[in-house]
């Protein structure tokens, strides 16, 4: 049998475990490698791989992704950090090897609740992040003298539905967490860290300078790394300056080398904060220094240096290896396990390649292709537009459409045959009086302007759903998503939500219905 020394790091400690009365130290080790590992008291004692209690899980990504600019929540950036790792671990298990197309991620509330630690609704929060997170514009620049720079999307879609929690990621993210062994430049962490983190500055100033940890050597400067930032390029990597604003955006594109963020800050620059150093010092990197300490690998001190007069404009980090406090090693253990049940035993057909967007689950126009649209575009001008107002006016009820249209046929003279429509339509389809509307049809954009109004009233909204409820298959659409109507209103509290929630399930069961 083959032995080796082990020089204990602390910092990559998994648990540690009472055997015979001696504590032993548990560390991640190729399965099956025996070891002998020096003890903080100088007695040895050999362990087993097969003793471990869990297995942590990382997530490589490209040290460009990881200094992206971007603005996100601290729940945002958890959800795509949780997301990434489900879907390395599929491509790990080359369940989406040579596949491309963007990919569905499905996540559980109680996963994602557990990895969090949200005391508050979990449903209300995703449903309430999902509105910043989808179309959240990252950043990535050279800025080497090329003006070279990606902007783009990094998740496109999100949703809940059948008791998931469903985020789609853009293909175009694959470059920057697949085949990053043979592309160099990356970084792996361990998600347990990451998800143990309070402070969304503290998440990123971790995320930036864990890039730079490999480089400490304890032969080398003591086991120090100094690393430089701009001031104001920090800012906008960890997100207290915003490159999603129009007018910042607007002068990166127009870039034509090295882009000047210290320009872009002071001058262009509305939604930002922090603006004096010692404020920024105060609320950003000095809880970050305390939190980062006590709970992950690193250390790291700092300093603000001024190259302009007496104002600040560079930030110079001095980096070390750490040992997190005792029981931040137990939060994360604890992390670890949650992490072993709610991903790594999860069947990888969680996530899916979207290949040529044919899951696009939310695609509305195959329903109304295929049906309406087919059958009365261009009837009496009608357009896909008027089709798709009427279906959303009629809680997505075409026969209550088609009845509207079918009466507005049978009526000797109408001014507005959109409008009249749209009115028959309010009435149910079966109004007491004939219909008049007032104004021809050059009034129609006004005509359709009021009657957006209208439908976006929450008086209105409330009759449409009151209407759904009485609906045979309000039951069914409960089931299918595996909540009661309890648990339904906590997740959507808005009536808009409640209907568009159940219009999307028609628009599915109808999909399925023809296909």
């Amino acid at each position: 049998m083959q032995y080796f020394e082990v020089h204990f790091d602390f910092s990559r400690m998994v648990s540690n475990r009472t055997v015979s009365g001696k504590t032993v130290y548990l560390v991640n080790l190729p399965k099956g490698t025996d070891v002998i590992m020096e003890k903080p008291d100088n007695e040895l004692q050999k362990i087993k791989k097969e003793n471990f209690e869990t297995t942590d899980l990382t997530l490589q990504r490209s040290n460009a992704l990881i200094g992206a600019k971007y603005n996100a929540s601290l729940l945002e950036n958890k959800l795509v950090a949780i997301g990434i790792a489900r879907w390395q671990k599929a491509m790990r298990n080359h369940a989406l090897k040579n596949k491309t197309g963007d990919i569905l991620v499905k996540l559980s509330p109680n996963e994602i609740n557990s990895l969090v630690d949200r005391k508050k609704n979990i449903y209300r929060d995703l449903k309430d992040i999902s509105k910043s997170i989808m179309g959240r514009l990252v950043l990535i620049d050279k800025n080497d003298g090329s003006g070279e720079f990606h902007y783009f999307t990094m998740i496109t879609d999100c949703y809940f539905k059948n008791g998931w929690y469903c985020m789609k990621f853009n293909g175009s993210v694959k470059d920057y967490i697949y085949d990053l062994e043979r592309k160099g430049d990356f970084t792996i962490d361990r998600l347990a860290t990451l998800v143990n983190l309070s402070n969304n500055n503290t998440y990123r100033i971790y995320e930036i300078l864990h890039r730079n940890l490999y480089q400490c050597n304890s032969k080398v400067h003591g086991g120090v790394v100094k690393v430089e930032y701009g001031l104001a390029e920090f800012k906008f990597m960890i997100g207290v300056a915003d490159t999603e604003e129009k007018a910042v955006k607007k002068v990166i594109d127009s870039a034509k080398g090295d882009i000047d963020w210290d320009y872009i800050l002071d001058n262009v620059a509305t939604h930002k904060k922090y603006n004096d150093w010692y404020e920024f010092k105060r609320k950003a990197l000095i809880p970050a220094q305390k939190e980062i300490k006590e709970k992950t690998d690193l250390s790291f001190e700092f300093e603000g240096v001024s190259t302009v007069g007496k104002r600040v404009r560079k930030l110079i980090f001095y980096i070390q290896r750490n040992t997190p406090k005792s029981e931040t090693i137990i939060a994360n253990e604890e992390k670890k396990k949650i992490i072993n049940n709610e991903i790594l035993s999860k069947n990888d057909e969680d996530v899916i390649v979207l290949e040529d967007q044919e899951e696009d689950v939310f695609d509305t126009s195959f329903i109304n292709e295929n049906t309406l649209c087919k059958k009365y575009v261009g009837h009496n001008s009608l357009t896909k537009a008027n089709i798709n107002l009427f279906l959303k006016l009629a809680g997505n009820d075409e026969k209550l459409v088609e009845t509207a249209i079918r009466k507005a046929d049978q009526q000797k003279r109408i001014e507005n045959y959109v409008a009249w429509i749209n009115e028959c339509i309010k009435a149910n389809g079966y109004p007491d009086v004939p219909i008049s509307v007032e104004n021809g049809s050059s009034e129609t954009a006004n005509t359709m302007d009021r009657i957006n109004k209208e439908m976006h009233s929450e008086d209105f909204k409330k009759k449409m759903w009151q209407r759904i409820r009485e609906k045979d298959d309000f039951k069914e659409f409960l089931e299918k998503n595996g909540v009661d109507e309890l648990t339904f209103n906590l997740v959507y509290e808005t009536y808009d939500s409640k209907v568009e929630a159940y219009t999307q399930w028609r628009i599915m069961q109808m999909k399925n219905n023809i296909i």
